[in-house]
């Protein structure tokens, strides 16, 4: 018998525990915070294919970290985007690497463009 009483009423906390924690749920759901990401400092140069880098690159890295990078070929940059798809999970369709690949391979020699206003 003790131990019915003792099983009910460990349920019952339990239960008042949980209706705790929603009301509180509730109150933090109410509750409105904003949060500002920083804006890249750089962006891509013209050409074809800076759509398509705009598009994929930015998810997981600057634009100015892609014009870091030493000198590669077609090739190389082919196999760092596949890397990037298969490796890390970037959602860039197959169709539009060698596009991406071209491009970056332009960009080897270039310099990111600055934000606008900020020269």
């Amino acid at each position: 018998m003790a131990r019915t009483l003792s099983f009910y009423f460990l349920i019952f906390v339990i239960l008042l525990t949980s209706l705790g924690s929603l009301s509180l749920a509730e109150e933090n759901t109410t509750s409105t915070r904003s949060i500002f990401l920083p804006t890249d400092p750089f962006s891509f140069q013209p050409g074809k294919g800076q759509e398509v880098a705009n598009t994929y690159c930015v998810i997981c890295h600057s634009a100015d970290y892609i014009y870091m990078q030493p000198e590669h070929s077609k090739d190389k940059w082919a196999a760092i985007i596949h890397k990037m798809k298969l490796v890390f999970g970037c959602p860039i369709p197959q169709d539009q690497i060698p596009a991406l690949a071209s491009y970056l391979f332009q960009q080897n020699s270039l310099s990111p463009f600055p934000p606008t206003g900020s020269q």
